[in-house]
């Protein structure tokens, strides 16, 4: 069964609400072609940013987001489109640009002495603040599922 853009799209928007887009790419010393590894890089990332806003519940509560991997039909490095949710279903409080930027920060410093990475992770934040932002973010996402 194949769905439309426009379909899951709405489902997106709709089951996650998402308020933030994160855009990430490895260090020159970290790019790989193998889908494994850079989704293994992702997971550290996200454990650790979760964790960085989280705090000690990080392991309880989790906020919720959807990766998109992509790597230009395998002609380039792996990297990633991640559509969150910033929003604490514990608390009901969302985060601030400049906490989740600050977390990325700390995750992007934990994965350089991790991984003795001379170089920093590229991380993008943009916030979603409205429907249209959400939508293109979504479609930007998908653009290689289409």
């Amino acid at each position: 069964m194949k769905i439309s853009k426009k379909t899951f799209t709405d489902f997106i928007i709709n089951s996650l609400c998402p308020n933030c887009l994160i855009t990430i790419q490895m260090p020159y010393s970290h790019k790989t072609k193998n889908f494994e590894r850079f989704r293994s890089y992702v997971r550290v990332v996200m454990k650790k940013v979760e964790k960085d806003l989280l705090g000690k519940k990080w392991n309880k509560f989790h906020y919720r987001f959807i990766v998109f991997y992509e790597n230009c039909n395998n002609l380039t490095t792996w990297h990633a489109h991640i559509i969150c949710n910033f929003k604490n279903e514990h608390t009901g409080i969302s985060e601030t640009f400049d906490n989740i930027a600050n977390a990325c920060a700390q995750a992007n410093h934990a994965f350089r002495t991790d991984y003795s990475s001379k170089k920093d992770i590229e991380i993008h934040v943009s916030m979603l603040e409205n429907i249209d932002q959400t939508e293109k973010a979504i479609n930007y996402c998908q653009k290689e599922l289409w």
